[in-house]
């Protein structure tokens, strides 16, 4: 009799806890406090490509104009050709992965469309 007791008083509390923590999850998750290891891996991912796609942007962009052409001519759906063989030409001698290389290449090519 006394189990029982103790059991039906602490049964509100049990819930309670239990919703709290389940509640707290989500509220931490949803509001970006907490941090999976895929979001790790993208950030980290981006972290290293998108600085490298800025310089070789700006050095492919450099080398182009130095040709004599305008940032005009690579404008567009038509020139992407152009854009990837400008900045695979930038980024060829750079010591990186090529799986990161390639990501480097899409997104420099993306930054100067």
């Amino acid at each position: 009799m006394a189990n029982d007791n103790i059991l039906s008083r602490g049964k509100p509390y049990g819930i309670g806890i239990t919703g709290g923590i389940v509640v707290g999850v989500i509220i931490v998750f949803a509001s970006g406090w907490g941090v999976t290891s895929a979001a790790m891996e993208d950030a980290v991912h981006d972290a290293k490509v998108e600085p490298m796609a800025s310089l070789c942007a700006a050095e492919a962009m450099r080398s182009w104009e130095a040709q004599g052409n305008t940032a005009e001519e690579l404008a567009g759906w038509d020139n992407r050709e152009k854009r990837e063989e400008l900045a695979k030409s930038v980024t060829s001698e750079w010591p990186v992965p090529d799986p990161l290389k390639d990501d480097i290449n899409d997104a420099c090519e993306g930054q100067m469309a």
